[in-house]
């Protein structure tokens, strides 16, 4: 008997589960600020709103991080990293701590618009 089949499908099964169970948002609601109502599918943004915060631990990989903020961080700056602040006003520190922590995840050439500011 191969042990090994059913022993894969256990793992298989358990890390859904754990990767299910950190879906939804922050009971707090989540640190990083978009346009009202967006999404994922933030590309239909025309500027960049200021954070108001810097980026807190569960968006690092922390206890309480939630699987759709950090996604929702992660398409924003995908989608408008580099188009211009709704107000004009460049980048300030807490941005560049969100753009900072984003090219940890992801290419660097698509927040070069914050970081460069």
């Amino acid at each position: 008997m191969n042990i090994a089949r059913p022993f894969a499908s256990i793992v298989g099964a358990l890390a859904v589960a754990t990767l299910v169970s950190g879906c939804g948002s922050s009971s707090s609601g989540p640190a990083f600020r978009t346009q009202s109502g967006v999404q994922a599918d933030a590309a239909t943004q025309s500027c960049l709103v200021h954070q108001k915060s810097v980026p807190t631990a569960d968006y690092k990989g922390g206890a309480d991080g939630k699987t759709t903020d950090v996604l929702t961080f992660l398409a924003y700056y995908t989608a408008n990293g580099n188009k211009q602040f709704c107000d004009g006003e460049p980048a300030n520190g807490k941005d560049k701590a969100w753009a900072a922590l984003y090219t940890s995840f992801a290419a660097a050439t698509n927040v070069r618009g914050i970081t460069s500011r």
